[in-house]
């Protein structure tokens, strides 16, 4: 199997995505779409399991997806920059947003939040994007110019430990990056660990694999896969 990547903003795979499609719209999609009222767009989201390549700008660009709420059984190919798609926005980092305290609402606060950015707009988001806030699972829709980047980690780190769910998902995104660095410079401290790989066969989501080598020259990971009785060169980035 052949797991591509890239650097921080090309890496699509394993990113939460949210889609808008004129093909999803009850009017059939011939006005114009009010940005007043874009939270009740027929947004659509899920997460990118697999990519066609990794050059983002390409307008045949397709990306697997798992839609919320279906069986991963139902993921299926789609054109990002296809005719009817009208938005394609993919997370992208953690920014800090301003928001009412959830202990104290007559406080309000800077608090860390997942910021989408986008890949394709053609219903005129312009300067509005995306966020989660860390401990909720709604998103918000909000100007980007009232998002600020986060310029001390640690101190953030130690200002979240009295709410644990904010600190818990915090800590977790920390070390969901440091492996995908790892894991994208072919590492070979990794050798030895143990892996899940993303299957596109339709009998199966995932299999487990044992990491045996590991080639920084080449970005590749070698791993041994018992469930399919073969090795399979995983290349991690793509040139």
């Amino acid at each position: 199997m052949v797991l591509t990547l890239g650097e921080s903003w090309p890496v699509l795979v394993g990113k939460r995505f949210l889609s808008l499609s004129a093909a999803d719209r009850s009017d059939g999609g011939h006005d114009g779409w009010d940005v007043e009222r874009v939270a009740e767009w027929p947004w659509l989201s899920g997460t990118i399991r697999a990519v066609s390549h990794t050059d983002v700008t390409k307008k045949d660009l397709k990306v697997c997806v798992e839609f919320d709420g279906e069986s991963w059984r139902k993921r299926r190919w789609i054109e990002v920059y296809g005719l009817l798609r009208r938005a394609f926005l993919v997370e992208h980092n953690l920014v800090l947003a301003e928001r009412r305290c959830p202990e104290i609402s007559e406080r309000i606060v800077q608090w860390p939040a997942i910021v989408y950015k986008s890949l394709l707009d053609k219903a005129g988001l312009g300067s509005i994007t995306s966020i989660r806030f860390l401990g909720d699972q709604q998103r918000v829709f909000v100007s980007k110019d009232l998002l600020k980047p986060i310029q001390d980690v640690n101190n953030l780190r130690l200002s979240l430990l009295d709410n644990q769910d904010v600190s818990k998902e915090f800590q977790a995104l920390i070390v969901k990056h440091l492996d995908e660095s790892h894991l994208l410079q072919g590492d070979r401290n990794l050798v030895g660990s143990e892996v899940k790989i993303y299957s596109l066969d339709p009998s199966t989501q995932w299999f487990s694999a044992t990491v045996i080598n590991g080639n920084p020259s080449s970005k590749t990971l070698q791993v041994n896969c018992e469930e399919v009785k073969m090795i399979i060169a995983c290349i991690v980035m793509g040139q």
